[in-house]
């Protein structure tokens, strides 16, 4: 470790507090609206997939501007769902990033199909130069992952001609040339988990505006298929968050705005120098390779819960060499998330930045 880029005291053992109070990486912001308007339909007896329900994805489809949404379990089922009703399957393959979270590698094995992994850009996301070398014959999808809220350009792939999945589970709300995402490709795909910008405890949702994929979509539904199963208490929660979604979203930009400010003269690359078009579902920072784990001990032992940008690398499960996916691999070493959610009080917002100025020192001094 380089003496004099991470406070040797913030990592000091003798700075571990038992009892410090520990501010999350994620948090929803439930209000007293939220509330009430699950109070209100738990009051009506209707619980299940109902109306609600309905309602919640009439309100998607507005707010994305698409022909229709069907509300699934997670977003894990919304990838299992689009690559059913795309007819992907045995034999085929399916382009994706290494640097992503597992469970967008699961869906496609759940449906039979080969995951084929491409590496990333300086921003974290693919880019139509990492995915070209891998565009063959049997390519039947690709999943763009908008990844941190970090807005990729979707349009560019889709000159392959092949159907574009756009995993939007941390970019709900963002947009790219005056279209939002998830309206932009084939399909869109949604996460409204506790830890997403828009929550209904579990849930997500599909979105497209071709209407032979939603029919297929909507029979889906008629027919009971286990990976649509949000309910109407858990609609009603979605709805209310989506009334004051912007309000939401400005939350985040300030706090990102805030930590740009602040942060910017420290020893760390912020998401500024990467020209991120981002709605700031994490605030990544890079730090220099193999000093992680230091980091953030460091961050937790001054009250601060910290994570890596993903938890692991997909190659490295399947055993492939870190030579063909070397951006991947650099910035899983470097990348550090900062907490950001619209509950993050002032006073949460001005530790973390007191906090990483002490733990890395500034370029001026």
């Amino acid at each position: 470790m380089t003496r004099g880029y991470i406070s040797e005291l913030a990592i000091s053992p003798l700075n571990c507090q038992s009892n410090i109070e520990m501010i999350s990486h994620s948090k929803p912001w439930i209000n007293r609206k939220d509330i009430s308007a699950v109070l209100r339909q738990m009051k009506t007896g209707m619980l299940a997939r109902g109306l609600k329900v309905k309602e919640f994805e009439t309100a998607i489809s507005k707010f994305i501007g698409t022909k229709g949404t069907v509300a699934v379990g997670c977003g894990t089922s919304g990838l299992i769902l689009s690559l059913r009703i795309l007819d992907v399957g045995q034999g085929d393959e399916v382009i994706l990033p290494t640097y992503v979270c597992h469970s967008v590698y699961d869906a496609v094995k759940q449906v039979g199909a080969r995951p084929v992994l491409c590496d990333i850009g300086e921003n974290w996301n693919m880019t139509i130069e990492t995915v070209t070398p891998h565009i063959s014959s049997s390519t039947k999808a690709i999943i763009v992952i908008h990844l941190f809220g970090n807005v990729v350009d979707t349009d560019s792939f889709m000159q392959f001609g092949v159907p574009v999945i756009e995993d939007c589970c941390q970019a709900f709300g963002a947009a790219a040339n005056g279209k939002m995402l998830g309206s932009i490709g084939t399909i869109g795909v949604f996460s409204f988990h506790a830890t997403k910008c828009l929550t209904t405890g579990e849930g997500g949702a599909v979105t497209t505006n071709d209407e032979d994929l939603l029919k297929r979509m909507n029979n889906f539904v008629k027919n009971g298929n286990p990976l649509v199963k949000l309910n109407d208490l858990q609609a009603w929660l979605g709805l209310s968050q989506l009334y004051r979604y912007t309000t939401m979203l400005a939350r985040r930009q300030k706090i990102a705005d805030f930590y740009t400010q602040q942060l910017r003269d420290l020893e760390i690359i912020i998401p500024e120098n990467e020209n991120c078009h981002s709605i700031y579902f994490r605030y990544p920072v890079r730090v220099r390779n193999h000093e992680y784990e230091q980091i953030q001990k460091a961050y937790h032992n001054l009250g601060i819960h910290v994570r890596r940008g993903v938890d692991k690398l997909l190659h490295r499960d399947l055993n492939l060499s870190d030579k063909y996916f070397p951006k991947a691999v650099r910035l899983f070493e470097q990348t550090l998330s900062l907490p950001i959610y619209p509950s993050l009080t002032k006073r949460e917002q001005r530790k973390i930045v007191k906090v990483t100025k002490e733990i890395f020192h500034s370029k001026c001094n």
